[in-house]
């Protein structure tokens, strides 16, 4: 009697494990994190990874552990040019990169940043270009095959030079290393652009190859070119334009409660790497200033004449743009006006 009851009681427990098994499978699949990655293009000492790291923490916590993160910085996933086509191929599921990396993709991205002048920061060029981005469909459609998290630009881009320089004539003749997409600009100033890695620059300075470089006053201490110049002309006159999305099939299949964590820390990931720009910027102009570097600011007379003189150079842009159907002339308009209500 007791055997029989044995294995009648095995039989039921082994009819309970099969059939309560798929339910726990199913279960256990539902409370498995999905596992998502991130890649971006700086080391991971640079305040765009922590920024990053940050985020992803509270996109964990606030998810209730629905999502994981790992975070690839420089090189160690996809070689930083190829971050946004990447990205929506599906190797990675968040990329963070310059849009001046993909530029056959986003010409109104880079043209919004590169027709920024006079604007004072990061924070306030990175609110100009939301603004830009959510009024223009054409500018919204260039990011078709991804989800937007986060447009930021960087800090306003200024002459730093061995020689003092005050006002537009100043600058003629001047070799500077030029980021790619700036020669216009510089040449606008009657400077001549010369195309080299940010890696070369500090020697080409010394050796007096070049008179100085153009750029955000950021790389005065993260290349230490404040060693080898001695002045930075504030002109402001262009700055750069920096994207971090979401792989579109990887958004779509989030289920809605976490898109709606990761919507709504959009803001706070947008202004957290817009203010960071500007913090290296500061600590830039802060290493500068202890090596007696020198920070000319332009009377306003100065000032006008070099962004009449950088003008010519938007309306071209803006007039290739039309040639193309897009609304080029419309974006640098409304990049006017929204400069003027933000910039005291």
């Amino acid at each position: 009697m007791k055997k029989k009851l044995f294995i009648l009681f095995g039989a039921v427990c082994l009819v309970f494990v099969l059939t309560t098994l798929p339910f726990m499978a199913a279960y256990a699949q539902q409370t498995k994190p999905m596992e998502l990655k991130i890649a971006h293009m700086q080391p991971p000492v640079h305040f765009n990874h922590i920024v990053l790291q940050e985020w992803a923490k509270k996109v964990e916590q606030q998810t209730g552990g629905k999502v994981h993160f790992t975070i690839y910085p420089v090189g160690t996933l996809v070689p930083p040019l190829e971050i946004y086509e990447a990205l929506i191929k599906g190797v990675m599921d968040v990329g963070l990169a310059p849009d001046g990396y993909a530029a056959a993709r986003f010409p109104l991205q880079i043209g919004t940043a590169q027709c920024m002048f006079g604007v004072p920061s990061a924070q306030v060029g990175s609110h100009i270009r939301m603004e830009i981005f959510k009024k223009f469909p054409a500018v919204r459609e260039e990011f078709k095959d991804s989800h937007v998290l986060s447009l930021t630009v960087h800090g306003p881009a200024n002459i730093h030079s061995r020689s003092p320089a005050r006002t537009l004539q100043d600058f003629k003749g001047w070799q500077l290393r030029s980021p790619p997409g700036v020669p216009p600009w510089m040449k606008a100033l009657g400077a001549l652009p010369v195309a080299m890695s940010m890696d070369e620059t500090y020697l080409s300075i010394q050796k007096g190859i070049t008179q100085g470089f153009t750029g955000p006053d950021e790389a005065l201490k993260s290349f230490r070119l404040a060693e080898v110049t001695k002045y930075t002309s504030v002109i402001r006159y262009y700055t750069g334009a920096f994207f971090i999305a979401i792989n579109l099939k990887t958004w779509e299949k989030l289920p809605p409660d976490v898109k709606k964590v990761i919507e709504g820390l959009n803001e706070w990931l947008n202004t957290e790497m817009a203010k960071g720009w500007d913090e290296v910027d500061l600590a830039g102009q802060q290493f500068a200033k202890g090596l007696g570097h020198e920070f000319i600011s332009p009377t306003p007379q100065a000032l006008e004449e070099i962004y009449r003189a950088v003008r010519p150079v938007h309306d071209a842009w803006a007039a290739d743009m039309e040639a193309k159907g897009k609304p080029g002339k419309a974006i640098v308009a409304e990049i006017y006006e929204l400069t003027k209500k933000y910039v005291k």
